[in-house]
C-alpha cells in the first residue's frame, strides 16, 4: 500500500472515531479484544498493523496511539518532511 493511501486510511479511521465518539466505560476485568489486537499491532510494529487496529477499533482505547503511529511511521518515511512540518 503506498503511503499516500496509508494516510488517507488513518486520517478516515480518525474521522470515524471522532464520530463514534467514546466508548462506555466499563469495568473489565481482564484483557479485551481492544487491548490483545493493539498488542499484536505493537508487537508487529508496522504501519499495516496500526492501520489494521484502527479499521477493527476505530474508536478503541488505543486509536490515538495507533493513529500517532501512522502519522509518525509516514513522516520518517518522507525524507525532511518532520523539517518542513510547522505544527507551532
Amino acid at each position: 500500500m503506498n503511503r499516500l493511501a496509508t494516510l488517507f486510511l488513518g486520517l478516515r479511521a480518525l474521522v470515524m472515531a471522532s464520530l463514534a465518539g467514546a466508548p462506555a466505560t466499563q469495568a473489565q476485568e481482564g484483557p479485551t479484544s481492544d487491548d490483545a489486537a493493539w498488542a499484536a499491532a505493537r508487537e508487529a510494529g508496522t504501519l499495516e498493523a496500526c492501520q489494521q487496529y484502527l479499521e477493527d477499533f476505530p474508536a478503541g482505547r488505543y486509536a490515538e496511539q495507533a493513529f500517532r503511529c501512522l502519522i509518525e511511521g509516514q513522516l520518517e518515511l518522507i525524507p525532511d518532511a518532520a523539517q518542513d512540518l510547522d505544527i507551532y
